[in-house]
């Protein structure tokens, strides 16, 4: 993800460019080339975190965020 174009984006490639983080969630760098595509990534890791920044930045509470998170995981498992 290359040139940031918003907060999101930072925030979006603080948490995803970890290698670790890369190697046990399944995913490259490819997989997030801009926020918009994180959000709908078919990756969950990817998917999960863009949609944890979206929460806090539109203002949900942590219980809304955290509710949400998790009924979108219940579903993928």
């Amino acid at each position: 993800m290359t040139g940031f174009k918003t907060n999101k984006d930072k925030m979006l490639s603080a948490v995803l460019l970890n290698k670790h983080l890369m190697e046990s969630g399944g995913y490259e760098e490819k997989d997030f080339v801009s926020f918009d595509q994180a959000l709908v990534s078919e990756n969950p890791v990817v998917r999960t975190v863009a949609r944890i920044i979206q929460g806090h930045s539109s203002g949900n509470s942590t219980k809304n965020i955290y509710n949400e998170i998790t009924d979108y995981l219940k579903k993928k498992a």
